[in-house]
């Protein structure tokens, strides 16, 4: 049994991936301190060269894991069967599941994924990842926090109404990702595979037990080639299904009107009419105005610090694997 699992997945990566396995290399340089670690890259068939960057890596650095596990098969299966089927080699009880685009901070990720061994989901506080520069984004983090408060008791609740959660954040105890039926639920849908787990998570648990931290352990990067974007269709149908599976479950007049109206707001393209249409936002407001205080102080405390100067260490390091790789192939 290893000490601690690193999963990637990946699909079109190759713009990223090394970055992404050299800030794996980081931690495991720095804090691993004698730990087994395992590591799993899961391809959903990508048509770049995502796949043989990862090998051309692993040829220098696969010295660095007690195992690895690379499943490519070059079959295109959507990113929720990708996502679960790596979960069978997960045989520790601390692990990460993050995508080829994001990149791990200078965290000591070892001890604070120790953290959620008392919890049900740690999560960090994100810095966003946009065009090389490491970016704060205050509103962000002020809703994330905003939303750990006002709905402590109901995470059920926090899917139901506004909220933000930031995925690439969060770390699962292991009787997670054991709760019956969820990989079947997730593998319902296409290329959303966060809600769902969510969902699942807030049925089986009914108080979750959430942490929110002002720790920064990924950042989370913005591109023009995120699953929303470039499988925009296939993204509404998963969302649009979800949020009717939500309907169905739901009881009690209000709580249904409220889910009526976010299912009839995400189908509107304008912004500002979404906006002014949501009558979820009425709740949510009058939630926020005792927690302002309490989210705006931890908001504030995410702090760039030196996580700017860190990404560029590793980009830095990425751009000379990849010279390296394109050398080898003239």
């Amino acid at each position: 049994m290893t000490d601690f699992v690193f999963v990637v997945i990946t699909y079109n990566h190759q713009s990223y991936i090394i970055e992404h396995l050299e800030s794996i290399k980081y931690q495991v340089e720095k804090y691993a301190n004698g730990r087994l670690i395992k590591l799993i890259v899961s391809d959903d068939g990508s048509k770049d060269k995502t796949i043989q960057l990862v090998k051309f890596w692993l040829a220098s650095n696969s010295q660095l894991f007690s195992e690895v596990i690379v499943k490519s098969d070059g079959v295109n299966r959507g990113t929720c069967l990708n996502y679960t089927s790596t979960w069978e080699f997960i045989d520790s009880e601390f692990f990460k599941i993050t995508a080829g685009d994001d990149v791990y901070s200078k965290t000591n990720i070892f001890e604070f994924a120790e953290g959620v061994s008392g919890v049900d989901i740690l999560s960090g506080a994100p810095l966003l990842l946009i065009d090389g520069v490491v970016v704060n984004d205050f509103s962000l983090n002020f809703h994330l926090f905003a939303g750990a408060r006002i709905y402590r008791n109901n995470f059920l609740a926090r899917l139901e109404g506004l909220s933000v959660i930031n995925t690439p954040s969060l770390f699962f105890n292991r009787k997670i990702i054991q709760i019956d039926g969820l990989v079947d639920f997730i593998n319902q849908y296409k290329v959303v595979e966060d809600f769902p787990m969510q969902i699942k998570i807030g049925e089986a648990i009914p108080e979750v037990q959430f942490v929110q931290s002002t720790d920064v352990v990924v950042y989370y990067r913005r591109t023009s080639g995120s699953a929303y974007i470039v499988k925009n269709d296939l993204f509404s149908r998963d969302k649009k299904s979800l949020y009717e599976y939500l309907l169905s479950r739901k009881t009690g007049c209000l709580g249904r009107l409220l889910l009526r109206n976010r299912l009839f707001c995400f189908g509107v393209q304008n912004k500002l009419f979404r906006l002014v249409l949501n009558l979820n936002l009425i709740p949510y407001l009058l939630r926020l105005i005792p927690c302002f205080v309490h989210a705006s102080q931890k908001a504030a405390g995410v702090s760039i610090g030196t996580h700017q100067e860190h990404y560029m260490l590793l980009k830095r390091r990425s751009d000379a694997v990849i010279e390296l790789y394109e050398n080898s192939l003239r």
